[in-house]
């Protein structure tokens, strides 16, 4: 179904840190740059153009080089910008798109306390850069033009520090270790509704919003898709043995992507009349326990996987020579 491809070679190893891969799914030819965390530094790499430099990115300059920890990275779209956002333990940075310049930087101060760190990124209404905090607040910044960012508000999400944060149109998801909240945004932010399944009591490690639906992968293994609108529907799935430590999703092809601490790589599809999805592809990474996984082009053709404490990044596409329909 799917064969390694090649493998491309990080600066340094990945943190042990869930979904340690960002991908920069903005270019018009498809994924052209991943990024994954190293500690206080960040592995930018250039995939399709072989001119550009690999390179290693700290988040701190000059005498604070090499202080805090990066929690979390992405590529967002905000506006017609698009920024290469970084969740760390000295707040938000925010660069350009190539990882060159430090655009913007805030510490998510809330309620007259600086968060010990900052977890959850996320772009709503297309201009509103939600970040998640360990004081279990949202913090919103409002976008107008050339990098500029303005703080306009927060609010308290959670009694827990926030663990996960995604969203999309005027939806937002946020989790914490007891609790996973629907947001809708009119005015301003308002619960719809709590997202739990009965019996399942797990923490959830991964999250991946798209138009209309929201997957979960949990420390237990498992994952679950939620429909946004239609609060009855649920696809929960036993995955992989220990804890799902990344997750993505191909809109085209109805493809779920999961990587587990057990080391596995699997594929899945699910469809509305079945309560649980199908597995469709499994292969074991020989680089050990993952730590982020994720689709490099539209059609789930193509994708990539990082391993914990690993240098190598496995990339994997779609056998043509085999006659399978996945």
């Amino acid at each position: 179904m799917y064969k390694n491809e090649n493998t491309v070679t990080l600066v340094t190893t990945a943190s042990p840190l869930d979904q340690n891969l960002a991908l920069n799914a903005y270019e018009v030819v498809g994924t052209e740059t991943l990024a994954s965390i190293h500690e206080g530094y960040i592995n930018v790499i250039p995939l399709l153009n072989l001119d550009r430099r690999c390179r290693y990115v700290s988040l701190c300059n000059g005498s604070d080089r090499g202080k805090g920890l990066v929690k979390q990275i992405k590529w967002l779209k905000v506006g017609e910008e698009v920024i290469f956002a970084v969740a760390s333990t000295v707040g938000l940075q925010i660069y350009d798109v190539e990882v060159y310049d430090l655009k913007f930087s805030h510490t998510c101060e809330a309620f007259r306390s600086v968060p010990d760190f900052v977890n959850g990124l996320c772009v709503v209404e297309e201009n509103l850069l939600c970040v998640g905090t360990s004081l279990g607040t949202v913090s919103l910044f409002q976008y107008t033009e050339q990098f500029n960012f303005s703080l306009i508000e927060y609010f308290r999400a959670h009694d827990e520090p926030i663990i996960l944060l995604d969203g999309k149109g005027k939806y937002l998801i946020s989790c914490s270790s007891k609790a996973i909240f629907l947001w809708f945004k009119d005015k301003r932010f308002e619960i719809l509704r709590q997202i739990y399944v009965d019996g399942l009591s797990s923490t959830p490690t991964v999250l991946k919003v798209t138009p209309y639906l929201v997957l979960v992968g949990y420390e237990s293994g498992e994952f679950c898709v939620f429909d946004l609108v239609d609060w009855s529907y649920v696809v929960r799935t036993v995955a992989h043995k220990l804890k799902i430590s990344g997750i993505d999703f191909c809109t085209l092809s109805q493809l779920i992507l999961t990587g587990s601490e057990d080391a596995y790589i699997k594929l899945w599809t699910f469809h509305d009349c079945e309560s649980e999805a199908s597995c469709v592809f499994s292969v074991m990474s020989e680089h050990g326990p993952l730590c982020g996984v994720g689709f490099l082009n539209d059609s789930g053709t193509k994708f990539c996987v990082v391993s914990t404490n690993s240098i190598k990044i496995n990339v994997y596409i779609k056998d043509t020579d085999l006659n399978v329909n996945v």
